[in-house]
Order: structure tokens, then sequence, then C-alpha cells
């Protein structure tokens, strides 16, 4: 068993590593972070609802659905599926723009 101590520095580590994915336009590997800090601490509904968020930014429907069950537990239908909306609407946003932005630029000449 991890001591307390392990167990708050890989939360820290993976809870950055998620945002800092999310916020660099790659879902797929955010929804990855977020769903190990979910299984791991199941009281943080936040990290179940980011988990599905990205899974659908991603284009993974299927494996949001328990993250999404698993938050509105907590925190209710309506408030999931709100924050949901748009935690899925600003990642695909910032995927675009990202992906967009490293494209070479072809102006002409």
């Amino acid at each position: 068993m991890p001591s307390a101590q392990h167990l708050h520095t890989w939360q820290n580590d993976h809870e950055d590593l998620a945002f800092l994915l999310a916020s660099k336009g790659d879902p797929a590997r955010a929804a990855g972070e977020f769903s190990k800090l979910s299984r791991t601490f199941l009281n943080r509904a936040d990290y179940a609802l980011y988990a599905g968020a990205a899974y659908v930014a991603s284009g993974h429907q299927a494996e949001a659905a328990p993250y999404f069950l698993a938050a509105s537990r907590q925190l209710g239908d309506s408030v999931v599926r709100r924050a949901g909306a748009s935690l899925v609407k600003e990642a695909r946003m910032r995927a675009k723009a990202i992906a967009e932005s490293s494209q070479p630029n072809h102006s002409p000449r």
C-alpha cells in the first residue's frame, strides 16, 4: 500500500499532466489521465466529469458514459449535462485551434 505522501504526489503529478494535455489540445491522452484519477479517487466527481468530457471531445462517446454516470451520482444530472457540454465544447475548440496553428502557413507570394 502506498504511503499517503506518495499517493498525494501521484495525484498531483497526474492531475498536472491531465490539465497540461487538455490545454495542449490532446483530449484523448487527457481522458486517460483523468480516468486514472477518477478510478483512484472515487469521491472526486470533477475527475469523472473531466474524463467523460475529454473522452467525448476525442470522439470516444462510449468510454465517456461511465464517467458521466459517476459524476452524476455526486453532482446531479443537470450539472453534469451542462458542465460536460461546456467542457467538451472548450476541449474541441482548443484542439482545433492548436491543430490549425501547427499547420504551415501557405500564404500566396
